[in-house]
């Protein structure tokens, strides 16, 4: 398996953390500071994925409500 490397939250920019459930298959990704989590995956790279998943570019941040 390689390195988890997880982007902030994308709601509060906080530092997100990868929890293994009842150290089992199962895996999630909650923001430390919001609390804001992903779904729960069968496989940490998929929780990875997912979470690091954006809809927004990261190099237009900003994006124009009209």
């Amino acid at each position: 398996m390689s390195e988890i490397k997880l982007k902030p939250c994308p709601f509060c920019g906080g530092k997100a953390k990868l929890i293994q459930i009842d150290k089992g298959p199962f895996a999630v990704v909650i923001c430390k500071v919001c609390e804001t989590q992903s779904n729960v995956f069968l496989k940490a790279e998929d929780a990875e994925v997912a979470w690091n998943r954006r809809n927004v570019d990261e190099q237009n941040k900003e994006v124009p409500l009209h």
